[in-house]
């Protein structure tokens, strides 16, 4: 019969556990000079660490205490508790107040004359003369051409475009039967027809 012996090399594992705390030590050593160097070369230059005076300005200018920033306009500066404060109780006693207002209409697009086809900035604002012909500068101007009426669209097929595979225009709705009163009788099912 064959046995493994049950002692430990000590050796071994001590100089392995020695190596391996070496490789550690070394490892910080070489990362904290790298930290350190590249620290003290900013700190030799003078530069602040970048974004720092504006992180500093903000958080200044959102503590700074209630002030006018435009008396005329009526535009006043907050701290941010106090303004969502002011905002909070304002959606309390308005609620709409938080919904955006309606779109306004559309304008009225090439329907709208407007004297500027000529420039309209001289003249004497197209007045017409007492026998109906226009006076001044725009008696001189050519009248601008009008444009070309668009067409109107023609109002679809009730079973669609031509070759289209859209499906048809919904029908009307079917007749409702009368609802039957609570307690009554119920009325008499329609006879049936035989199918042909």
């Amino acid at each position: 019969m064959s046995t493994e012996s049950d002692n430990v090399n000590a050796g071994a594992i001590g100089t392995l556990v020695a190596l391996l705390a070496l490789a550690v030590a070394g490892t910080a050593l070489a990362l904290t000079a790298l930290v350190r160097t590249d620290s003290n070369a900013q700190a030799e230059e003078g530069q602040p660490r970048p974004y720092a005076t504006d992180i500093q300005a903000q958080e200044q200018e959102l503590t700074a205490p209630a002030a006018w920033l435009d008396k005329e306009k009526g535009q006043v500066s907050l701290p941010i508790d106090q303004a969502m404060g002011v905002v909070v109780k304002n959606l309390q006693e308005d609620p709409q107040s938080a919904t955006p207002a309606p779109p306004p209409p559309p304008d009225a697009g090439a329907d709208a004359a407007t004297e500027s086809a000529d420039g309209g900035t001289e003249g004497d604002g197209g007045a017409m003369a007492e026998d109906g012909s226009a006076t001044g500068t725009d008696a001189e101007a050519t009248p601008a051409p009008e444009a070309p009426e668009a067409p109107k669209p023609e109002a679809p097929s009730p079973g669609g475009p031509a070759g289209s595979n859209a499906p048809p225009a919904p029908k009307s709705p079917a007749p409702k039967a009368p609802t039957p009163e609570p307690g009554g009788a119920a009325p008499d099912p329609a006879p049936e027809t035989p199918a042909p």
